[in-house]
């Protein structure tokens, strides 16, 4: 896979309905500590995708677009969450696994 491919895991969706609650705009990017949690965090996030977890929503999170950088080692998530609590408990299992920082 070519070094400058940017990888778009989800496209932005089309007709958002209006939220009903004090849900906020998140822009949230990250970066990996390292080359070797990156290898293993993508073969992680390969089997997230098959698996078809990448279409599991959790409680006050809707993911509009997740963009990964694999040859700088970082990302960008654009979400919607009802607080950064929200954030935290959806992003921890990649952060604790992988390294990541946010």
């Amino acid at each position: 896979m070519p070094s400058y491919l940017v990888i778009v895991l989800t496209i932005l969706k089309r007709n958002y309905p209006q939220p009903t609650s004090n849900i906020q705009l998140y822009v949230v990017t990250w970066r990996f500590q390292s080359a070797e949690y990156q290898t293993f965090a993508a073969q992680a996030l390969r089997e997230y995708v098959d698996s078809g977890k990448i279409d599991d929503s959790f409680e006050g999170y809707e993911r509009i677009a997740w963009v990964h950088t694999p040859q700088d080692g970082t990302g960008t998530v654009i979400c919607r969450a009802e607080s950064a609590a929200v954030l935290y408990r959806v992003f921890s299992p990649w952060r604790n696994k992988f390294g990541m920082s946010w």
